[in-house]
């Protein structure tokens, strides 16, 4: 008889060790499903606080499609393209329209993703200009190139350089345009010995 207690004892025991392992285990989303985490006064929506978030504006692209300079923006949500990039794009739109399009892109889908893989970007953020990511600069660096990596906020590149590519990119193709004043305030970089090149 004793024997059999201990027996049904041991048994329950490794009951409840499987259920606890199962329930360590089980995906968050199965018990999600299930209830478990779930605040008592919760009436089952999972999205109530994301519906009171407010949506960001959707990123539109800027300019004519066959504009002789296309701008594509690759970005990770919409949020950072807003904050991060739509100041610098918006003005250099502004600056060399109807020259210019700028076309953004989102990360977030497969498509551009493996846009990005196939581009030096490899999958991160950046620009590219007339479908190249890095290009010549002389005086940027020891080989005069410049890679258009990351957001403006990273400082690997300044909107002063990718205003020297567009106009390089203009000039190459023969296009008539009016180049903006030099913004006050801003540190004169490598981009003007590369503009002075073109003026002569």
């Amino acid at each position: 008889m004793r024997k059999t207690k201990i027996a049904i004892a041991v048994i329950a025991v490794l009951a409840l060790l499987a259920a606890a392992n199962y329930a360590f285990n089980m995906d968050p989303t199965q018990l999600a499903a299930r209830g478990v985490g779930r605040d008592a006064h919760s009436h089952g929506d999972e999205h109530e606080d994301e519906e009171e978030a407010p949506k960001p504006e959707p990123v539109v692209p800027l300019g004519p499609e066959d504009a002789p300079v296309r701008i594509e923006v690759f970005y990770t949500r919409a949020e950072i393209y807003h904050t991060d990039f739509e100041p610098l794009i918006q003005a250099i739109y502004e600056d060399y329209k109807p020259h210019v399009r700028i076309e953004p892109r989102d990360l977030g889908t497969a498509e551009v993703r493996t846009q990005a893989m196939a581009l030096p970007l490899h999958g991160a953020q950046g620009l590219a200009v007339n479908g190249e990511v890095i290009k010549q600069l002389p005086g940027a660096g020891a080989f005069n190139m410049v890679a258009l990596l990351g957001s403006p906020q990273d400082r690997r590149w300044s909107p002063d350089m990718l205003r020297a590519f567009i106009e390089h990119d203009l000039k190459a193709k023969g296009v008539q345009f009016t180049p903006p004043p030099p913004p006050s305030g801003v540190e004169a970089g490598p981009q003007h010995d590369h503009e002075q090149e073109h003026s002569h």
